[in-house]
C-alpha cells in the first residue's frame, strides 16, 4: 500500500445565474422552502455551516472547524457577487482562507467550445475577481466542468496561471505519480490529477457519513498524493452534514492546499499527455454542451436534446453579431 505523507480535498463552489434581469435580484423559487430562493438554501445548508463545522463527542460540540482553512476550493463570480450583496460576513470568512483559493474562469462557459477571443476574457475575468475578492493573483484556475483542450490551457499558461486540477481519463498516461506538467506551445503549465474512484464515492455514495471508511479509501489511493474534486455543495447540500464528515476527516489525515503542494514540490517533470476535449460530467467529452450526446438520469426516458445543435448555433450567432458590433462602437470611439 502506498504511504501518503498527504491528502487534497478540493470543492468547487458554484452556482449558475438566478437573477431576474428586470429587477436585479433572484426571484422567489417555491422549490427552495422554506427558505426564499436556492443560493439562500444552500448558503443555509452548506456555505455557511463549512465555516462552522462541528466535531462533537456524545452528542456535545468538542470543537469547531472551518473546513475552508484545511481544504482547496474555487467560488465563481456569481456566487462571490451574490455573497458581497446578501451575505458579506461570508465573504470575510472566505477571504481569510484566500490562501487555498483557485479562480475559476468569469462565466463558466465551456471553454473548450469558445473562440479563442472569447477564452482570454473568460481567463482574465476570472483572474481579476480572484484579484478583486481575495487581494492576490491567483497560482491555479478551475476549468468549468474541467472542460479542456490544448489552445484553453495556452492561454491559461500566457496568463499565468501555474496549474489546473483534471481528471484521470483526460490524460492518456495516468500513473501512481498524479502531478506533473503538460507541454504547451507557449511553455508548460502543471497539473494535478485527481483520483477518479475515491471522489465518485465521496460524491455520490456514503462515505461521508463514515469518516473512518473514507480515510481508508483516501489510504487505498495508488497515487503519490490522493486528491479528491468534487462539488463543494457536497459538504452540507447534497449529503447532509457532510460539512461535519469532512470536519473529522481533517483531524484523521492530513489534508493540504494545492497552492501549498505547487510550491513544495519540485518534481513536475512527468509528462501527461492531454485527451483534449473531455470533461469530467459527460463520458461524451464536451459534447453534452452542444448535441444530443445521449446522457439521461433515466427519469424521463423519451427526452432527448436535440435541441441543443440548434440553440448553440444560435448563441453562436448572436455571440459574433454582439462582437462586431461592439468592435464596430470601439473603432468609432478612437
Amino acid at each position: 500500500m502506498q504511504v501518503h505523507k498527504y491528502f487534497v480535498v478540493h470543492g468547487h463552489f458554484y452556482q449558475p445565474v438566478r437573477i431576474n434581469p428586470s429587477l436585479g435580484e433572484i426571484d422567489l423559487e417555491p422549490s427552495a422552502y422554506p427558505y426564499e430562493n436556492w443560493n439562500k438554501r444552500i448558503l443555509r445548508e452548506c456555505y455557511l455551516p463549512n465555516a462552522y463545522a462541528h466535531i462533537k463527542e456524545d452528542e456535545l460540540v468538542i470543537d469547531i472547524v472551518n473546513n475552508y482553512d484545511h481544504i482547496s476550493f474555487n467560488v465563481g463570480y456569481t456566487l462571490l457577487s451574490w455573497f458581497e450583496k446578501h451575505e458579506p460576513y461570508i465573504l470575510d470568512i472566505l477571504k481569510k482562507s484566500s490562501k487555498n483559493a483557485l479562480a475559476l474562469a468569469f462565466n463558466h462557459t465551456i471553454l473548450p467550445l469558445d473562440p479563442r477571443f472569447d477564452k482570454e476574457i473568460q481567463v482574465y475575468w476570472g483572474i481579476k475577481t480572484h484579484e478583486y475578492y481575495f487581494g492576490v493573483k491567483p497560482k491555479g484556475m478551475w476549468l468549468p466542468e474541467c472542460a479542456v483542450n490544448y489552445e484553453t490551457l495556452e492561454v491559461f499558461k500566457a496568463f499565468g496561471i501555474e496549474y489546473v486540477i483534471l481528471a484521470p481519463h483526460q490524460v492518456s498516461n495516468k500513473t501512481s505519480k498524479n502531478y506533473g506538467h503538460i507541454k504547451l506551445k507557449n511553455g508548460n503549465i502543471k497539473v494535478f490529477v485527481y483520483d477518479g474512484i475515491v471522489s465518485a464515492k465521496l460524491s455520490f455514495e456514503d462515505l461521508l457519513t463514515d469518516v473512518k471508511r473514507l480515510v481508508d479509501a483516501f489510504k487505498q489511493s495508488g497515487d503519490i498524493i490522493p486528491i479528491v474534486a468534487t462539488d463543494g455543495e457536497t459538504f452540507g447540500h447534497h449529503k447532509k452534514f457532510g460539512e461535519m464528515g469532512l470536519a473529522y476527516l481533517s483531524k484523521l489525515i492530513p489534508l493540504k492546499a494545492l497552492n501549498d503542494l505547487v510550491e513544495e514540490l519540485k518534481d513536475f517533470d512527468y509528462e501527461f499527455k492531454l485527451v483534449e476535449n473531455t470533461s469530467w460530467s459527460c463520458p461524451h467529452g464536451i459534447e453534452r454542451w452542444r448535441t444530443h450526446c445521449g446522457c439521461n438520469s433515466g427519469a424521463h426516458p423519451d427526452w432527448n436534446q436535440y435541441w441543443r445543435g440548434p440553440l448553440r448555433e444560435a448563441l453562436e450567432f448572436l455571440r459574433q453579431k454582439v462582437r462586431e458590433n461592439l468592435e464596430n462602437i470601439a473603432k468609432s470611439l478612437k
